[in-house]
């Protein structure tokens, strides 16, 4: 694990916008090229769930040097 080869601070991004990237506007923003909304949603749900498990892992009490 990453602990164990010595790493103390590990950085997590979580996603952007991804439905406004010209890439997705192009394939689901329609005539407009808008955001594709489907897209920027998946994205939310995803940082929602990535910053639950940060905050369980804020909570575990069992690596030293923390």
């Amino acid at each position: 694990d990453l602990y164990g080869l010595g790493a103390r601070r590990i950085g997590l991004l979580g996603l952007p916008p991804i439905g406004c990237v010209p890439s997705q506007r192009t394939i689901g923003g329609g005539k407009n090229r808008d955001c594709y909304e489907a897209e920027n949603q998946l994205a939310i749900a995803y940082n929602a769930k990535l910053s639950g498990v940060i905050d369980s892992l804020k909570a575990v009490d069992t690596l030293p040097d923390t």
